[in-house]
């Protein structure tokens, strides 16, 4: 997946803590874009030590941290909260990147149905998207890949449409 076609993706709760949860936050980096974290998505992450994680990413450049401050943002994230479907780190996500116009990593089919309804060209990414660009880059084998899919599913009820990554690629 090449996303040079987005100048940033605006990143949800349930896709940072796939890779806080599992110690990969470092894959994110690979997706080559800057990776926004809305102030409402790094309120979600309440255990100290995923938060530490977190912080570190954000001293490191990985995430950069934004607030909610134009008027367009803040009236969308009200109107999203009215139907009473979405947590405040969706709405804070789907909120930026629709008025912005970037990317969304959203691992849930109800906001990432919403974000194709309110822009049904809006570019949604994956926990399963990340991984396969941190393969690409170089960063992650198949078989590491594989093992996380694995830790996901097994420790953390993360379940990817994905059975291996191999599908994607041959291994020499």
């Amino acid at each position: 997946m090449t996303l040079t076609d987005t100048a940033a993706i605006v990143v949800d709760t349930s896709v940072l803590l796939n890779f806080v949860k599992v110690g990969r936050i470092d894959l994110m980096q690979f997706i080559g874009v800057s990776l926004l974290l809305p102030d409402d998505v790094y309120a979600e992450v309440t255990r100290p030590e995923q938060r530490a994680v977190v912080d570190r990413a954000v001293a490191a450049g990985v995430l950069i941290r934004e607030t909610i401050a134009d008027l367009a943002e803040v009236v969308l994230f009200a109107e999203l909260a009215q139907s009473g479907r979405f947590g405040p780190g969706e709405r804070a996500t789907m909120a930026v990147a629709l008025v912005r116009g970037s990317a969304v990593a959203i691992q849930e089919r109800p906001a990432q149905a919403e974000m194709l309804r309110r822009n049904r060209h809006a570019k949604i990414i994956t926990t399963e998207d990340i991984i396969i660009c941190a393969i690409r880059s170089g960063a992650i084998t198949v078989a590491e890949a594989d093992a996380l899919l694995v830790e996901w599913r097994t420790r953390h009820r993360f379940a990817s449409r994905l059975a291996t990554f191999r599908d994607f690629f041959r291994e020499v």
